[in-house]
């Protein structure tokens, strides 16, 4: 049975990489090699990756405008 994905709406506005991984369907390798390389934004606070929603938005609707797509 495949796992349900994670809508936008009901993420916390401070997410951690496995709500990353499940808004995108990205793997947990991919989720923190793009933490690690400033891909995703985040802020790293001791060991831990912390993603704010808004950022996080940002970051998925430049990427529609840059592919052309629609972030709708």
């Amino acid at each position: 049975m495949a796992k349900e994905r994670m809508r936008l709406a009901d993420a916390p506005d401070l997410m951690d990489p496995r709500h990353v991984m499940a808004l995108t369907g990205l793997n947990r390798n991919t989720v923190y090699t793009y933490l690690r390389a400033g891909v995703i934004p985040n802020v790293r606070v001791g060991r831990r990756f912390l993603i704010p929603k808004a950022a996080f938005v940002q970051w998925l609707e430049k990427g529609a405008a840059r592919n052309g797509g629609d972030a709708a």
